[in-house]
């Protein structure tokens, strides 16, 4: 797992966070980097062969460059590469026991993508065009900014399909409504530090192992990512909630908890005053990990009847 806390370039932040996880236990990151150099090749030839169009007519593109540059990269991205939004991923409980939807080396791989990667591939590719791009984060969302020192600032949405440049406002109740106090708390729609990109990649690293109960490494990334930027959304929650399971992984197994059904889970009593204020929700939450385990494992099973249950 990656140690650089200030690394500058966030793809191989990103791919280093995964190494290790579900469906990311043979992750080659210098291999996902030459096929993003590739790519990034790719759109930059393509870019410059369009360019022409630019300055034709501007004011077509907003007399913006930088907005024309985008919707290069994204054209490239999504038409010729086949980089896209897995729909599947808007349905159903949240699930993050495959690693590849949280991290890039699942769209790298010709995996759908999720509003955790498709802006993270996107700053990695723009980046190494020279690209003045930042990842944002919004209520339980991520997206892209454009933002020249002393000049232009435009949002991107990289979930949508093609070029959509959004403003700060629809980020305030999209997907989920975001009040005045949280912002000035200095994390929501505020370009991340370096720092606090890999805080954000450690939160998906933690949620990934917590999703497996795998508690004792989830609870090492959640203190990691806290450690970095306290004002992590929702860390103190989830951390609490990782507590709980955690307990209730020591006193009963993974084995006995993946094979109970849901509704007859039961967790340990809180014994802190955080946990107690979450014991509700952890328990919200070990359902719906155990509900996505048994599916996971009962699709397996559909696909290929030879497939045992492997906890």
């Amino acid at each position: 797992m990656c140690d650089a806390e200030t690394s500058e370039d966030i793809a191989t932040v990103n791919l280093n966070t995964a190494v290790g996880l579900p469906e990311a236990e043979r992750l080659g990151v210098p291999q996902y980097l030459e096929r993003l150099q590739a790519w990034t090749q790719l759109v930059g030839m393509e870019t410059e062969r369009w360019l022409p169009v630019f300055h034709r007519s501007p004011g077509d593109f907003d007399d913006s460059l930088g907005k024309f540059r985008m919707l290069a990269l994204v054209t490239v991205l999504q038409r010729d590469l086949g980089v896209r939004y897995d729909p599947a991923c808007r349905e159903g409980a949240y699930c993050a026991l495959d690693s590849r939807t949280l991290f890039i080396h699942g769209l790298l791989d010709g995996q759908g993508g999720t509003c955790v990667t498709m802006p993270v591939l996107y700053i990695a590719v723009g980046r190494r065009l020279g690209y003045p791009l930042y990842l944002v984060q919004a209520r339980e969302h991520l997206f892209v900014r454009w933002e020249e020192d002393g000049g232009e600032r435009f949002n991107i949405e990289a979930t949508s399909l093609g070029f959509v440049p959004r403003d700060d406002d629809y980020y305030r109740w999209w997907p989920k409504p975001i009040c005045e106090a949280q912002v000035r708390q200095g994390y929501f729609l505020q370009s991340l530090s370096p720092r606090g990109e890999l805080a954000a990649f450690l939160r998906e690293r933690g949620q990934c192992w917590l999703d497996h109960l795998r508690t004792e490494p989830a609870l090492e990334s959640f203190v990691k990512a806290a450690a970095l930027n306290p004002c992590l959304p929702g860390i103190e929650c989830v951390s609490a909630i990782a507590s709980l399971l955690h307990r209730a992984v020591v006193q009963y197994g993974r084995n006995v908890l993946f094979a109970t059904p849901p509704a007859k889970l039961r967790l340990l009593p809180a014994e802190h005053r955080n946990e107690l204020q979450v014991w509700p929700l952890a328990l919200e939450h070990l359902q719906r990990i155990v509900t996505n385990f048994q599916q996971r494992q009962r699709d397996r099973l559909i696909c290929n009847p030879t497939v045992y249950c492997q906890i």
